[in-house]
């Protein structure tokens, strides 16, 4: 009986998402590139970017996105997978490191997979995140007041004239 072990023999290069912001600090400007498996993390200095974290992510990143709560000093980065999973996640200084604030599931049992890929978005008061991850289905979820996440919520849109929205639980 024979094995195969089968790895990944280089680091992906294309890259797939980017978003700039104040990660790691409230006055060091970040720039956080995605490659598909991966997440980097680089500082911006003067004309020159320093990289400063270089982490693999378990499983294919389909959205990123980077914003800030009211009550935080630094921007929260949060990315779903192509599997349906997501997570929150800041920086700690003290540690240098990354934290994860929150996790979990967005698989659905019923739906179709959106035809165009995911979307996601950060409504700008930071009261929500709105998620595409199915053909006419919208997820919402309510973010907490400590930017965690609460219950998720969905709501699927009628296909009929008229577009009336019915709520489907999560």
């Amino acid at each position: 009986m024979s094995y195969h072990y089968v790895v990944t023999a280089h680091k992906p290069t294309n890259v797939t998402h980017a978003v700039v912001g104040y990660f790691t600090s409230p006055t060091e400007l970040n720039l956080i590139v995605c490659k598909c498996t991966r997440l980097e993390i680089y500082a911006v200095v003067k004309d020159s970017l320093q990289l400063m974290h270089d982490l693999p992510i378990y499983g294919r990143v389909a959205t990123l996105q980077l914003w800030r709560p009211p009550h935080e000093r630094t921007d929260l980065l949060f990315l779903t997978t192509e599997r349906y999973r997501f997570a929150l996640i800041a920086y700690d200084p003290a540690a240098a490191e990354l934290v994860t604030r929150a996790s979990g599931d967005l698989k659905d049992r019923i739906n179709r997979p959106a035809e165009h890929g995911q979307i996601a978005i950060v409504e700008p008061a930071s009261r929500c995140i709105g998620l595409r991850l199915y053909d006419a289905v919208l997820k919402v979820i309510p973010l907490g007041g400590s930017a965690g996440l609460t219950a998720a919520g969905s709501a699927a849109a009628a296909a009929a004239a008229g577009g009336s929205a019915r709520g489907t639980g999560a």
